[in-house]
């Protein structure tokens, strides 16, 4: 199976950490509860603040195969958003995000 990268991406803006309970409140808040933000991707947005804790704990980076990052700008501390990849078969990843509504810029 693949392997990520370490737990940490660091660049001069941006700061991608794995989630950790104490991020469960700004995740829901932010991301996890917006039907929006929620629309195209394969979760449903969570009812409560418990199913994001529950999905920190249980679904992200539980495995080898799999690494979810929060995506925070460094100048903010915010979580803006979160990436996850997944390794699905031989040499093939597959990449999904999404950012809360309030970091959306329409053009």
């Amino acid at each position: 199976m693949a392997r990520f990268p370490s737990e940490y991406l660091e660049g001069s803006r941006l700061l991608l950490r794995p989630p950790v309970l104490d991020d469960a409140e700004a995740l829901f808040d932010g991301i996890a509860h917006d039907p929006e933000v929620t629309r195209y991707l394969l979760w449903t947005p969570h009812p409560d603040v418990g199913e994001t804790r529950r999905v920190i704990t249980e679904h992200f980076n539980v495995g080898d195969d799999e690494r979810t990052w929060l995506l925070v700008p460094r100048d903010s501390g915010d979580i803006v958003g979160l990436i996850s990849c997944r390794s699905r078969a031989r040499h093939s990843v597959e990449i999904g995000y999404c950012l809360g509504r309030r970091w959306w810029v329409s053009v």
